[in-house]
């Protein structure tokens, strides 16, 4: 029995750094959206098509308060109840992001800190936008109303 203690915890630790690293976040590199602008027209219909507002408007939001990305949306899972951030372009929301935050949040599911999103912002559904998409999509965000109200934890 003791023969098989050293080899097992060997597998064990093996095994802890594999998972590590295939789960580790990962970011997009700093020149991947070089030379892209934006186009907030295109980045209105990309935010559309991606059903940005149903997650991230406030709760009971109607007609034009739609557009006020305030979050708040309450999602039960087996993880918890996850709680739709504030996507507004406020210091409270993503002011200070950038398009390619944005890309690493929605594409590879990386927040701005490193951390992982996922599950709450269910990336691996938009991980196969064109970068020119999430530029758009971006340029449009920036347009919409900004919303002081800050982010709920999980």
């Amino acid at each position: 029995m003791r023969r098989l203690i050293l080899p097992a915890a060997i597998l064990a630790l093996f095994l802890l750094g594999l998972f590590l690293i295939l789960t580790r976040p990962t970011q997009l590199g700093p020149d991947a959206l070089r030379g892209l602008e934006g186009d907030a027209g295109r980045g209105a219909a990309v935010f559309l098509a991606a059903g940005c507002g149903s997650c991230h408007m406030a709760p009971g939001a109607t007609e034009e308060a739609r557009l006020i990305l305030s979050g708040g949306q309450r999602f039960a899972s087996p993880f918890g109840t996850f709680l739709a951030p504030n996507i507004s372009p406020s210091e409270q929301g993503i002011e200070k992001w950038s398009a390619r935050d944005l890309a690493n949040a929605l594409m590879l599911g990386t927040g701005r800190d490193g951390a992982h999103l996922y599950p709450a912002l269910p990336y691996a559904s938009y991980s196969k936008m064109m970068m020119q998409d999430v530029v758009d999509l971006h340029a449009y965000l920036m347009t919409l109303p900004p919303d002081a109200t800050p982010n709920q934890p999980h």
